[in-house]
């Protein structure tokens, strides 16, 4: 329901003209008095919050669609919904469900690191997705879902619902716009009892995506960004991400700026957007929009009322309207996200960098790139979408579809650097040349990331395996590590590991153990030397040499006690620790994130002679989804 104040000044007259102009409805490619739905089949694949709740129980109610199937790992949550639901097929996999359903699209609603794999087995059927955000975690992956065969949309709900449409459509009240003040808070008292303790999740990328893209959509792209955030606000509690952050922007040569608030630990939840102009300000604060002019009197006041069911539904009814042609765009298709995509990146990059970051150049590079693909004309793909999906494959030796995968996603370190996500260890070989045939295997495979440490004492097989890959320096990261008996000669034990791996720079640095050894017993710890005094050295190493210094196998101790002391100005890019189901370091992770630095694990399948791999756990889960005890870990 939409209420409204009357008017009588001219100002008030000229707001009143706008709001009886019909703001943008959900079909307005046809005549308002005439909508002619069409019925579209839907699976459902996650049954979260998001993908039960919202989802689910919104489109249930709608008679012009149907839910043909849902899909969810998740066995107990599966289970309690067919015991609400008897009439709706529910499958544990993905595959599983299409091998009876070929729906008409498919909603998506399963945590980031599994939607790949969900896209790429629906875009391998020709069936259109619609996925919850974010949109992608990279312009890499996003480029690579705008070359699937396939129509992808994403859910950014706020885009159809009626309070920000109208709010978009009353823009033009405030003439030029000149500042854009923009607020998303809740108060979440317990935050360690919400999905958000273990996956590390912060406000920024979780409430901030849905206003980030609100003002990419109502300003279009800022020029540029800065951003910052607070942590472990919640004291006592243990859980991941940032709790507050505030982003600049500034629009360029629109002569804009903004700011924007994002707080999960707010004193209320607030929802608002103020835009000031040359001809007063329009706000919006909740469902509540407000216009003053330049006087500071109020000329227009509208207040609307929720509709969440009505919005999925409608979401819903003009993705499968611009997937079969029956409308021409999709207001939140893959294409329409290019510039939330870059903003949401340049933000990171930010907040990793402390500097500010141009949304715009990424944007830019994107599109020169084809990444706008998504949005080609239906007539080109719509047709023959399953007949195109046969003749791609999902291997990795398909180059037109596979999706970059592991070996190719990266990490932004807080010195602004990407480090690769998957990266082979070389520790304790059994015998010479060993190392040599792994690390030019892992090369040959794709494998871009390759760690070694001065005590293995195998890093000149490393730089000769790498030589005859053929593969380029400049695309391989390497890593490598001060031994602890050269804690006092840190420049000297450099020049020996790149004489050895035959480099003239090493990529990350890092102090291997928090211990200073005696270079004769390495039993022996120095006197007068801690690893205080050896982050010092490593601080003075020349940065085209030493692109990045970290630490590993330090704890929480170590890490307050170097961070702490006065002599420390560079933060470590990296902690590497060993993470694996039996040894989670929740804590120490917790730590590092609140302090900016990555953690890379190593003996991610158990450490030496661990039974992780045979443990009843894990043999469960791989039999149930049919793969190996190293896959499911």
């Amino acid at each position: 329901m939409l209420t409204s104040r009357s008017f009588h000044s001219p100002a008030r007259r000229s707001a009143a003209r706008i709001l009886a102009t019909r703001y943008p409805t959900p079909y307005r490619h046809v005549p308002h008095n005439f909508v002619l739905l069409r019925h579209y089949s839907i699976a459902l694949v996650g049954l979260g919050y998001r993908g039960y709740r919202s989802h689910f129980l919104s489109l249930s109610e709608d008679p012009s669609v149907s839910i043909t199937a849902v899909c969810d790992t998740n066995r107990v949550a599966l289970e309690a919904f067919s015991a609400t639901h008897k009439g709706i097929p529910a499958y544990l996999s993905l595959p599983q469900l299409l091998q009876s359903h070929i729906p008409d699209f498919a909603i998506v609603s399963v945590p980031h690191s599994a939607h790949t794999q969900c896209i790429t087995t629906l875009a391998a059927k020709g069936i259109a997705v619609l996925k919850e955000k974010p949109v992608a975690e990279s312009i890499a992956e996003y480029e690579w879902m705008t070359g699937l065969p396939v129509r992808i949309g994403i859910a950014f709900q706020k885009r159809f619902e009626p309070h920000f449409l109208h709010f978009r459509s009353l823009l033009p009240l405030v003439g030029e716009v000149a500042a854009v003040e923009a607020s998303l808070t809740l108060g979440i008292t317990n935050l360690e009892e919400t999905w958000r303790a273990a996956s590390g999740v912060g406000v920024t990328e979780d409430l901030g995506c849905h206003m980030l893209d609100m003002l990419v959509w109502l300003f279009g792209p800022p020029t540029s960004v800065m951003a910052h955030q607070v942590s472990s606000v919640r004291r006592g509690q243990r859980y991941g991400g940032d709790d507050v952050s505030d982003i600049l922007m500034d629009w360029g040569a629109k002569k804009c700026i903004g700011h924007v608030r994002l707080s999960r630990v707010a004193h209320r939840p607030i929802q608002s957007i103020v835009v000031t102009g040359t001809n007063g300000t329009l706000h919006l604060d909740g469902y509540q929009i407000t216009h003053h002019d330049i006087n500071g009197l109020e000329t227009l006041k509208v207040n609307h009322q929720p509709r969440q069911k009505q919005v999925i539904q409608t979401m819903a009814q003009e993705f499968g309207d611009w997937i079969s042609g029956r409308r021409p765009e999709f207001s939140s298709s893959l294409g329409n996200t290019l510039h939330t995509v870059s903003v949401v990146d340049a933000i990171n990059a930010s907040l990793a960098s402390r500097q500010v970051r141009h949304p715009l150049l990424l944007s830019s590079s994107a599109e020169s790139l084809g990444a706008v693909t998504n949005c080609r004309p239906l007539s080109k793909i719509s047709g023959s979408s399953r007949a195109l999906a046969a003749n791609f494959s999902t291997s990795s030796s398909s180059a037109s579809f596979a999706y970059p995968s592991y070996r190719e996603k990266v990490f932004r370190l807080n010195t602004g650097a990407s480090i690769p996500a998957i990266g082979l260890g070389t520790r304790r070989a059994e015998t010479p040349g060993q190392v040599y045939k792994a690390v030019r295997s892992a090369l040959d495979v794709g494998y871009r990331h390759i760690d070694a440490a001065q005590s293995s004492e195998n890093e000149h097989e490393i730089g000769r395996a790498i030589k005859d890959s053929g593969v380029p320096r400049k695309q391989i990261w390497i890593t490598t590590k001060l031994d602890n008996r050269w804690h006092t000669r840190v420049g000297s034990a450099l020049q020996l590991s790149l004489d050895a791996l035959d480099m003239d720079y090493i990529d990350l640095y890092l102090m291997h153990w928090p211990v200073s050894a005696c270079p004769n017993d390495q039993t022996t710890q120095l006197k007068n030397w801690n690893f205080v005094n050896t982050w010092e050295a490593m601080q003075q190493l020349p940065s085209h040499i030493v692109r990045n210094i970290g630490v590993s196998n330090f704890g929480i101790a170590h890490l307050r006690r170097l961070l702490n002391h006065p002599s420390c100005k560079v933060v470590p890019a990296v902690n590497q620790i060993e993470l694996h189901p039996y040894w989670p370091s929740r804590l120490l992770l917790t730590y590092c994130n609140n302090h900016d630095i990555h953690c890379t694990a190593y003996s991610c399948l158990g450490s030496t002679d661990s039974p992780l791999l045979q443990d009843p756990a894990v043999l469960e889960i791989s039999r149930l989804k049919d793969r190996s005890p190293q896959q499911i870990l």
